[in-house]
């Protein structure tokens, strides 16, 4: 084996003297061995083993002690030469490659290389005092990890802290860095800092936060000072290096001076990004630039900066959400957004264009702002969102939703000045409401591909003259407000959904809506204040609950009704006629724990008859109410009922007007009967036909003139 030393003259042998040496043949040695076999580095007292390996000098050298001018040994087989000599290269910090040749010629490569390891210090470390820095910075000179935490500064009291001087060479801290209110100088230190955990900086009195090394954040940053009545000094948030956080960004609180925020290289964000000011006129920042951000995980939020002009983040593909407000942004660049996973809230209250032409996946809400500059609202491509809000705006002209497919919650519209719904072209569902209010300027509510909704309510359409539903799955139909006398409703035959007809106009007597289709819906409420007479002949079954209520209504005709869930009359003060000649049966509908079968609360004086000389069978409960002294109501005629599985109330209060019970004189089967405060009445013997009951507890007269007992009942005692 032969060693070489370098910093002597190492004797190399030419090498035809070497081949001809390795070819005696009184020699057993062959010459073909090439390798090293070890290599030591010594640098200032220390010494450094090499890791050799085929073709690999591997040295792992502390952080910050350089190499150069290090003694190198090096041990090769025997008779072999290296070059080049090692004597002559000065500087160990850099990669060199050597080649080892064996007595006969043979030639290996060898690569080196240094590998730095940090030089580390275990333990939090809590420096409350200038002086504790400086004893510190002193202690770790060498040290370049910590690993641990690091706390500058007290959380309250005067600032005692100035330079964070001697702690630039430090590269990582493992555990968090909190730099406490109690902190005056600027963060420039921690030049060489590229890892950390959780950065927090609630310092006033600090101007320049950088940190120009610092590419990773295994937890999240924070910049905030949020005393009342007090205002932070910040002025420049620097870090150039930053590509990714671990946990979210949040720069808040009371930060006026704050003119610059960089963060050129940062691509990841796995939280929430968060800019907020305190809306007050002194703020000074204008632009918010993320240009390499790629993907948020949750929400970038930026608000109350009243001077800021531009958010740009144009290589931002995936957020959990958008939300903006209190800021007068005239310039945006979301060009490559494709997917909002939660809200987006774009509340740029100056800005004249909001568009999105990357954006295809909304999942929460989408509502732009109503704001008086807003002139378009651009989605080329938007074809799927969790709901929208098209705004109020007063200058609100273009609307481009023209990929739009599939709204999964409400698409609300509520713009005045909106003239058409050509916006949507290709709008095939939507799962909640489809919601049009106070629409002046709309003449029709046509969607060409629209194919099922969960509810579509429009509300105050003054010119709309036809709404045609005819093909569109719609779980609620409800009309509101002030309709247009010569409005169409048209839909199919059967209908399974609810509808609901609401027309509070003061100068309508007469239903305003002509009605076609609908023949069968699933349920029907009708509610006007001020339309005195319906006549609906196109209803011939509700499946579910059909209701009427509100004060106005003196007629209800429903000549071709021929069976129904429920029906319910409640509020008709005015009520003089219930017409409904057809109806046979009344199947019952479940509310709660309820089955309500016909209701009717008769608040009226002016109602002297019921008669529904057809229904012969009730599901549920039959209950008339309100008879008060004052009610006129003498007839009561179910002359073919035969069957109710609730139990029969009619119920007064002191009433001497009714007194016939001849109406129910077919009925065989009821559940109960409960009948009070009758003056007049005295003959029960149209229901004996119920007796006896399932419980003697389920007869219940009272306050008439004759009040027979279930004793009585069964003992044919059915009259005083």
């Amino acid at each position: 084996m032969k060693t070489y030393t370098t910093k002597l003259l190492l004797l190399l042998l030419p090498a035809t003297l070497l081949v001809a040496g390795c070819n005696r043949d009184e020699s057993p040695f062959r010459g073909h061995d090439n390798y090293i076999a070890a290599f030591t580095l010594v640098q200032n007292g220390v010494t450094l083993k090499g890791a050799v390996s085929p073709g690999t000098i591997v040295i792992t050298a502390p952080e910050r002690l350089s190499l150069a001018g290090a003694t190198a040994t090096v041990t090769l087989s025997e008779n072999a030469a290296i070059t080049p000599d090692p004597s002559a290269i000065t500087d160990w910090n850099t990669a060199q490659t050597f080649t080892v040749t064996a007595c006969n010629g043979a030639t290996r490569t060898y690569a080196y290389t240094l590998e730095r390891h940090p030089v580390s210090r275990s333990g939090d470390v809590v420096l409350l005092t200038q002086a504790d820095v400086n004893e510190f910075a002193a202690a770790v000179k060498d040290i370049d990890q910590i690993n641990g935490s690091i706390t500058i500064g007290a959380a309250t009291g005067a600032d005692t802290i100035t330079s964070l001087a001697g702690l630039e060479h430090l590269k990582t801290v493992t555990g968090d860095i909190l730099i406490n209110p109690a902190f005056k100088g600027d963060l420039t230190a921690f030049e060489s800092l590229e890892k950390t955990g959780d950065l927090q900086i609630l310092a006033k009195n600090v101007k320049t936060v950088r940190f120009p090394k610092l590419t990773a954040l295994r937890a999240g940053l924070t910049v905030l000072y949020a005393v009342y009545g007090q205002v932070a000094r910040y002025e420049t948030i620097d870090f150039p290096e930053l590509a990714s956080v671990d946990k979210g960004v949040r720069i808040s609180g009371n930060i006026d001076s704050l003119t610059v925020i960089n963060f050129p290289k940062l691509q990841q964000v796995i939280e929430d990004l968060i800019v907020q000011g305190s809306n007050a006129s002194a703020a000074k920042l204008q632009a918010i630039d993320l240009p390499a951000l790629q993907k948020l995980g949750k929400t970038l939020s930026v608000s109350y900066w009243q001077k800021l002009e531009r958010i740009t983040a144009p290589k931002l593909e995936t957020a959990g959400g958008i939300t903006m407000s209190g800021i007068s942004v005239t310039a945006i660049d979301f060009s490559s957004l494709k997917t909002v996973k939660g809200a987006c809230s774009p509340g740029f209250i100056a800005l004249s264009e909001v568009s999105f032409p990357a954006l295809e996946t909304v999942t929460g809400t989408l509502s732009p702002p109503s704001s008086d500059a807003l002139t378009a609202l651009k989605f080329p491509k938007l074809e799927i969102a969790g709901s929208i809000t098209i705004p109020n705006a007063a200058n609100l002209t273009t609307l481009q939703f023209p990929a739009l497919k599939t709204v999964r919650g409400e698409l609300s519209i509520q713009l005045k000045s909106l003239a058409s719904l050509e916006a949507f072209p290709a709008l095939d569902s939507v799962g909640g409401r489809l919601y049009l209010y106070n629409l002046p300027n709309l003449t029709s509510i046509a969607l060409p591909s629209l194919k099922s909704a969960g509810t579509i309510s429009a509300y105050d359409l003054a010119n709309v003259t036809e709404i045609d539903v005819r093909g569109i799955k719609v779980k609620h139909l409800a009309l509101y407000g002030a309709t247009q006398t010569g409005l169409t409703l048209t839909g199919d035959d059967e209908f399974p959904g609810l509808l609901y007809l609401g027309v509070p106009q003061p100068d309508a007597t007469s239903f305003p809506i002509t009605v076609q289709g609908f023949k069968t819906v699933g349920g029907l409420t009708v509610a006007t204040s001020y339309v005195t007479a319906i006549d609906f002949p196109w209803l011939e079954h509700v499946t579910g609950l059909l209701y009427f209520y509100y004060s106005s209504l003196k007629q209800i005709r429903l000549p071709n009704l021929q069976s129904a869930g429920a029906l319910q009359v409640s509020y008709c003060d005015a009520l003089e006629t219930l017409d409904l000649p057809k109806l046979e049966t009344i199947t019952g509908y479940t509310s709660g724990t309820l089955t309500v079968g016909f209701t009717c609360a008769l608040y009226s004086s002016g109602i002297t008859s019921i008669a529904l000389p057809k229904l012969k069978s009730i599901t549920g409960n039959l209950s008339l109410t309100g008879l008060t002294a004052t009610r006129k109501l003498a007839t009561i005629s179910f002359p073919e009922l035969q069957s109710l599985t609730g139990t029969l109330t009619i119920t007064g209060t002191n009433n001497a007007t009714f007194k016939d019970l001849t109406g129910f004189s077919k009925l065989t089967k009821a559940a109960g009967v409960t009948i009070s405060n009758f003056t007049q009445l005295k003959n029960f013997e149209p229901l004996k036909g119920i007796i006896p009951l399932a419980a003697p507890a389920t007869w219940k007269v009272s306050g008439c003139a004759y009040n027979p007992t279930y004793r009585d009942m069964l003992d044919g005692r059915y009259t005083n």
